[in-house]
């Protein structure tokens, strides 16, 4: 059964869903993720191992949801993105306040405003019948948020996503070849970070293994929850 929504909590997309459970990803939810940034920093625990500390974010800017107020908006995301942190704060670690700006700007495509949009239109068309326009409003509520992802960095070319798959656009779902792969996938992360130890004194030191070097952070492995 769908999980009743409580604030503070973490989910899994899809976990408030009668999907059935077989079929649900193991995706955490957006702002769960961003939280983790905040109190792990970005940098993951592969790249932990080579500094010091983490790589923290200062600010974050979140373009105001459709029907909230700029102050609820405000409130919402702080709580969801840090202020629920506090809680499980540890001794050994500071936990990383960043500013919150809600931007009054809507994004273009929100998924609300888009329905909203499509609604006015369909509203400004003459139907035939009663039945017509329920139907018309109907299919308008059911547009899909977009099960594509982006990613760019500088001097980059932007690459695009399947959602469901992490593999990029146009490649088959069922393919296994490493060319349809994320540029930020964990192979993709692994080899960067053997080039980068190919080039530091202790290589030869340190672990062979994935998961082994992901471990070898001390202040990486207290903060990580």
């Amino acid at each position: 059964k769908p999980v009743r929504q409580k604030p503070g909590l973490t989910r899994l997309k899809s976990g408030r869903s009668d999907i059935p459970k077989d079929l649900r990803t193991l995706s955490m939810s957006c702002s769960d993720k961003i939280a983790k940034w905040v109190f792990c920093g970005v940098q993951g625990g592969l790249l932990a191992s080579l500094l010091a500390e983490p790589i923290r974010l200062s600010s974050i800017t979140v373009s105001k949801p459709f029907h909230a107020t700029h102050d609820a908006a405000q409130e919402a995301v702080t709580r969801a993105l840090w202020g629920r942190l506090a809680a499980i704060e540890k001794r050994e670690h500071q936990l990383s306040k960043p500013r919150i700006h809600i931007c009054d700007a809507p994004f273009a495509n929100n998924l609300d405003l888009m329905r909203s949009k499509a609604l006015r239109l369909l509203s400004e068309k003459e139907s035939k019948s009663k039945r017509e326009r329920a139907r018309t409003r109907e299919r308008a509520l059911k547009i899909p948020a977009s099960g594509l992802a982006l990613n760019w960095y500088l001097d980059a070319s932007p690459e695009i996503l399947v959602g469901i798959s992490g593999r990029k656009q146009g490649s088959s779902m069922k393919s296994k070849s490493q060319k349809t792969c994320s540029r930020l996938c964990k192979a993709a992360m692994w080899t960067l970070y053997r080039t980068v130890l190919g080039v530091t004194e202790d290589a030869e030191a340190r672990p062979k293994g994935y998961t082994a070097c992901k471990t070898l952070s001390p202040w990486y492995t207290v903060t990580h929850f």
